[in-house]
């Protein structure tokens, strides 16, 4: 058994590590730093280093380090805003989804919110003609008798 418990497992791991953290961080990879080396006093000395087992316990393992980071970020924001975490996500899906049209603040209204006011205000202005014609129908049927 060798006594240098240090092993480099190569680029691929690298990959693999900041793969997970970057998708479940939702950050840069530039952003994300890996150790290089693994200790087998922990990760037990293999005949061979492949990416097959790493990637199932330590790629789930910087997943669930990563779950962990972000539970405790959301927790910690949501309480210096005053708000509950479920917001936080609820906000980070809805930029994700329509980025910047998400929140346009300053009292604009996102595209889709513009085009239904407009359509209601249009709708308003089509009744108030309708009533009007109802009206006049009416008037000039009562007229002409």
């Amino acid at each position: 058994m060798p006594t240098d418990t240090r092993v480099n497992e190569g680029e691929w791991r690298f990959l693999a590590d900041t793969d997970g953290a970057k998708r479940e961080l939702k950050i840069p990879v530039e952003k994300v730093r890996v150790p290089w080396d693994s200790d087998t006093d922990y990760t037990p000395y293999d005949w061979q280093t492949v990416a097959s087992r790493f990637a199932v316990m330590g790629g789930n393992a910087v997943i669930m380090a990563a779950r962990d980071v972000n539970a405790k970020l959301y927790g910690i924001v949501a309480r210096e805003l005053g708000i509950h975490p479920n917001n936080l996500y609820k906000w980070r899906a809805q930029f994700a989804a329509e980025g910047a049209e998400a929140f346009p603040g300053k009292g604009n209204l996102s595209s889709s919110d513009e085009e239904l006011h407009r359509l209601r205000r249009e709708n308003m202005r089509l009744r108030e003609e309708r009533d009007i014609l109802k009206k006049a129908v009416i008037f000039f049927g009562n007229e002409s008798k």
